[in-house]
């Protein structure tokens, strides 16, 4: 009896030191997370705009929520980027080590991120968790589908919702919700606002100042400063506009010095659809004036035309009616002419032929800070760390300020340039979803947006924006802190139309039927009609409009 009284106690005593042994080893494991916090926290220093108790607060409570997905694989895609990479590069490992999940992420094209997106809303595979997608497909997400609903992931678990989260902090927050319910698709990374980068040395040398006084009349100022002059006048003379962009366009061609006016691309490609939309088309009109400001309100914006290619909604703000004059559209009407002539019609003529038929917009980008030789370039303004690199000639000498407007067809209140945002959209098909938040919230977090940045300079958050450790750069950065703090500027940037269903398909009829207006040798009038036809027939084919 004893011997089996004694066998009793050194069974339940083995269970006890088993058990208090695992319990050991499992604080010594969450221990290990804690310890990477602290070292995280030590390596972003003070590139944070987090005090550093909120620091360490932060990132203790991304490893202990992830407490329960260690172990976890997830699968992403960004759209190769300097800064997406950078991120790879240096924000997976953090996570990794932070966390216990685990990333795999893959660098694609950016319509190939829309193309796998599509796949995801078909298929509901969960082949990738998340996708790093353009705010284009927030109409996708909400008539088609593909995206979880993050609004409900958050709501269903609220413990999962870091600490200094502050959805009002990110930019694009707004422009990133169903205009049908506000709920919200992306959580965005990095957005690269539309405007003209150019170079100053030229647009401030006094002896250019006197010669272009000498031929046009009026006196050459920077874009910026001709910005910043309207802005107090709310005179449009006083602006940097379309018709002062083609006098300084000329003026500054001079072929025989291998000097020219601008850079533009010219061939083939997805960039004669998604360029227009984005840096262009606003400028002359096309949309209505903004129901906003577009970046601080929720959407739709613009009725009853959209900034997208002048559609025209009916009362309800949701019934597409059409892009064709026809349907009372504006894309072949008097303002979508206008620039169509202005991109593909004016400004080649002041760019070396040659060469901009052999380059698509995102090559004219990197072409106006490797080659230095072009008054400016309308664009994405994301290239800083292009121009400011070893292999650029245009470091200490350019800045950059809103993109022109017309003077003929473009009023204040009308969205100005376009916010292009880029985020984690997680798939309706992924098996991983929570884990899947925690990486997305780690990616945009305050923690370590200053710190990604610095080096990536795409800021999403406003905090990152009006941090001094950003503003500390800004005149090496070619005034873009300076800009993207202006709200005579911000306030008017819009993303595309919450309510517009058509991306990703959109782009090929329409960057198609612009190569074969160009091929044929078609007028700007041509041109928009052909272009508008296209876009109303795959409305038509879609269903998003009636016969």
């Amino acid at each position: 009896m004893k011997k089996k009284l004694f066998l009793i106690c050194f069974i339940i005593g083995a269970f006890f030191i088993a058990g208090f042994a695992t319990a050991s080893q499992k604080e010594v494991k969450e221990e290990a997370y804690l310890e990477a916090a602290r070292e995280i926290a030590e390596q972003i220093g003070t590139d944070t705009v987090l005090t550093q108790e909120q620091l360490l607060e932060e990132l203790e409570w991304f490893a202990k929520a992830a407490e329960p997905y260690r172990g976890e694989e997830i699968m992403a895609c960004y759209e190769a980027v300097p800064l997406t990479m950078w991120e790879d590069e240096h924000l997976t490992p953090m996570f990794e080590k932070l966390t216990g999940i685990k990333v795999a992420i893959e660098g694609i094209a950016g319509d190939e991120t829309m193309r796998k997106m599509r796949m995801e809303a078909e298929t509901k595979a969960g082949a990738y968790d998340l996708i790093n997608i353009d705010q284009d497909m927030v109409g996708f997400f909400t008539f088609v589908g593909g995206a979880t609903d993050l609004t409900d992931l958050m709501e269903d678990n609220p413990e999962l919702n870091g600490p200094y989260l502050d959805l009002d902090d990110y930019t694009s927050d707004k422009i990133c919700r169903s205009a049908l319910d506000g709920h919200l698709f992306i959580l965005c990374d990095y957005q690269k606002p539309t405007g003209t980068v150019y170079r100053k040395d030229w647009f401030t040398d006094p002896k250019y100042k006197r010669e272009f006084k000498a031929k046009y009349g009026y006196e050459l100022k920077t874009p910026i400063e001709w910005f910043l002059t309207a802005m107090k006048t709310k005179n449009i003379k006083d602006d940097w506009t379309i018709e002062k962009s083609l006098d300084v366009a000329e003026f500054f061609t001079r072929p025989d010095e291998d000097m020219w006016g601008v850079i533009v691309g010219m061939k083939s490609g997805w960039h004669l659809a998604w360029f227009f939309n984005d840096v262009l088309e606003q400028n002359f009109g096309i949309g209505s004036k903004a129901i906003g400001p577009p970046l601080t309100t929720l959407p739709p914006h613009c009725r009853p035309w959209s900034q997208v290619y002048g559609v025209k909604y009916a009362d309800d703000d949701q019934t597409i009616l059409g892009a064709s004059k026809s349907r009372g559209g504006r894309l072949n009407d008097k303002q979508g002419v206008a620039a169509f002539k202005y991109l593909h019609y004016d400004l080649p003529k002041y760019a070396p032929a040659d060469k901009i038929k052999e380059i698509d917009s995102v090559e004219a980008y990197v072409a106006f800070g490797i080659e230095g030789k072009y008054a400016f370039n309308l664009q994405h303004l994301c290239f800083v760390p292009t121009y400011n690199g070893p292999d650029s000639k245009i470091k200490g000498k350019y800045e950059m300020a809103p993109v022109p407007v017309s003077e003929k067809y473009f009023e204040y209140g009308m969205v100005r340039g376009y916010w292009d945002a880029e985020g984690w959209a997680i798939s309706e098909g992924s098996k991983h979803k929570e884990a899947s938040w925690l990486f997305a919230q780690f990616f945009t977090s305050k923690s370590v947006s200053v710190y990604k940045n610095l080096a990536g300079i795409m800021p999403i958050r406003y905090s990152t924006i009006n941090s001094p450790q950003m503003g500390a750069h800004d005149e090496e950065w070619g005034g873009l802190i300076t800009l993207m703090q202006n709200p005579d500027f911000v306030n008017y940037c819009s993303g595309t139309d919450e309510l517009w269903p058509g991306f990703p398909d959109t782009n090929e009829p329409i960057a198609t039927a612009v190569a074969e207006a160009l091929g044929k040798g078609m007028t700007p009038q041509q041109m928009a009609d052909l272009v508008a036809e296209r876009l109303d027939r795959f409305l038509l084919e879609k269903g998003y409009i009636k016969e």
